[in-house]
């Protein structure tokens, strides 16, 4: 993860169902896009790049100041009339950036894609896992993956946390870490490991319970 120094002040932006609102994200960002598209250029040079926007008019106009300092790039939206011929020139590597307003955060892949960039500030942690996800398939040409973070989200947002070394799922990880911190963080691998196996067996007794209590209602 790479903290790039550019200060973007997001405090003009609107908090709207939990999140941030996102014509207000696109009015804080507008200032900053010049910058951020040097930057990117300077960081992730010959890297296979996908970017996430809060708006399409915010993603077009990164796209455009990327060109203009020598950077391949387009920008693809649900409005884009060639939208498979982006993402296959992508793939082809004819594009090194894929530029786009939060079209790609699922169900799409390209494993060579060895760079990711959030300019989406999101307060959810599941959204955010999504955007990074997009970078995160293996490929033999690949040796790793760089995020270049200009909003310092990855200090809101841990990726990894020790429930996820004995958890198998996601939801009995989130069970781990709540008592966790509940507890200080004061829990070794051993605890972690005994904490799993209690989290799954209350699941599991709360699917029961739940089972019982619908047999008797009918």
């Amino acid at each position: 993860i790479k903290t790039i120094p550019i200060t973007i002040d997001l405090t003009r932006a609107v908090e709207k169902y939990d999140d941030f609102d996102a014509a207000s994200l696109g009015m804080c960002l507008d200032d900053y896009l010049e910058e951020i598209a040097v930057a990117v250029k300077e960081h992730a040079a010959w890297r296979r790049t996908v970017v996430f926007l809060p708006l399409i008019d915010t993603s077009q106009k990164f796209t455009a100041m990327l060109k203009r300092i020598g950077v391949k790039a387009e920008h693809k939206s649900g409005e884009s009339k060639a939208r498979k011929g982006i993402l296959a020139r992508y793939a082809a590597r004819k594009i090194d950036v894929n530029s786009n307003a939060m079209l790609l955060t699922e169900g799409w892949d390209d494993p060579q894609t060895d760079c990711v960039v959030v300019l989406r500030p999101t307060k959810v942690r599941s959204l955010y896992a999504q955007m990074i996800g997009r970078g995160t398939r293996i490929h033999n040409e690949k040796q790793d993956l760089m995020i270049l973070d200009f909003l310092w989200m990855h200090e809101k947002h841990n990726l990894i946390r020790p429930a996820h070394l004995v958890a198998k799922t996601e939801t009995v990880a989130k069970e781990m870490t709540a008592k966790a911190e509940a507890a200080d963080g004061q829990l070794d691998l051993f605890e972690l490991e005994e904490e799993a196996g209690l989290a799954i067996r209350e699941r599991e007794e709360a699917l029961r319970q739940a089972i019982r209590e619908n047999r008797l209602k009918q």
